[in-house]
């Protein structure tokens, strides 16, 4: 059992609120919509920690009178607090629990948003997260996700064999990373998208810019966060804590055109990626392989 601490002493944001996560029961429709979506995902019980659920929906967020963004970790680093999202905490890896580790007082904390269909494989890893080239559980290998970097698209000296993460809940929650499950339940139809909420080891990642296009349309994705501070990128294994599943519930937008909805988001990042690389300056000479 570990507590989770959103505000306090060493949490600092704009008010001095302190919220101790305790053992208690949905609150609200939202969260209680969110349970069934995350019931939907056919994760075993014992990957949870319930006494570390908490709604961060725009309601109860307001009734606490939480800040929206805290720093926690030594030193001290800012992250968001993730408001429209429910979290449902996770039974922490036995590595995290050592007391010289110390993790929820000395790391630092971010998001990693993901496809709601890995989040299982992920839990079975051990809760840890695994980067491009590695191979699962079951033998399977993994690679870049369509439309992202990759080896044969990506700036000079970028390594896509890395883990990343974000200390901004509105970018982990982006299309790219969080892609939106069509969820049905009680006569509505929601767009469901998730994200892990971790500790990182200070020390152990690099931060960088978003690598969504933002910056060259002149978009600030997140205004607790400059653009340049977005990315974290770190390749030590073992050095990212999960402790919370969060699950938002959006109004789903039916695609009326015949092509996928994914088809669509992974166009629409390979255009943002030609952007952010100067058009096809960068790229390879023999792009005629799409594998």
């Amino acid at each position: 059992m570990h507590p989770v601490l959103e505000g306090g002493a060493q949490a600092r944001g704009t008010s001095a609120a302190t919220t101790l996560v305790t053992t208690k029961g949905p609150v609200c429709d939202y969260q209680l919509a969110c349970q069934r979506f995350k019931k939907s995902l056919g994760i075993g019980e014992s990957y949870f920690s319930h006494e570390q659920d908490k709604c961060f929906c725009e309601t109860c967020h307001k009734a606490r009178g939480d800040d929206d963004y805290y720093t926690r970790g030594e030193p001290e680093k800012k992250y968001a607090v993730p408001v429209g999202w429910t979290r449902f905490g996770l039974s922490l890896n036995p590595t995290f629990k050592d007391s010289e580790l110390n993790v929820f007082d000395n790391w630092h904390r971010a998001y990693h948003g993901t496809d709601p269909g890995v989040v299982k494989k992920i839990l079975q890893n051990s809760s840890q997260l695994l980067m491009a080239g590695d191979v699962a559980l079951g033998g399977r290998k993994l690679g870049e996700r369509d439309g992202h970097f990759n080896p044969k698209r990506k700036p000079e000296g970028f390594d896509t064999a890395q883990l990343f993460v974000t200390p901004s809940i509105v970018y982990a929650g982006d299309d790219a990373y969080a892609s939106p499950k069509k969820f049905e339940d009680d006569g509505k139809v929601y767009g469901a998208r998730v994200a892990f909420q971790l500790c990182i080891r200070p020390d152990s990642y690099k931060v960088g810019p978003e690598t969504v296009g933002a910056r060259g349309k002149g978009i600030t994705i997140d205004p607790l966060f400059k653009n340049e501070e977005l990315e974290w990128s770190t390749k030590e294994r073992g050095g990212t804590a999960l402790y919370g599943l969060l699950v938002k519930l959006e109004p789903f937008v039916e695609d009326s055109d015949d092509v996928g909805v994914d088809e669509l988001r992974a166009k629409l990042r390979l255009l943002e990626m030609l952007f952010l690389l100067g058009a096809l300056g960068t790229l390879d000479d023999d792009d005629d392989d799409d594998k």
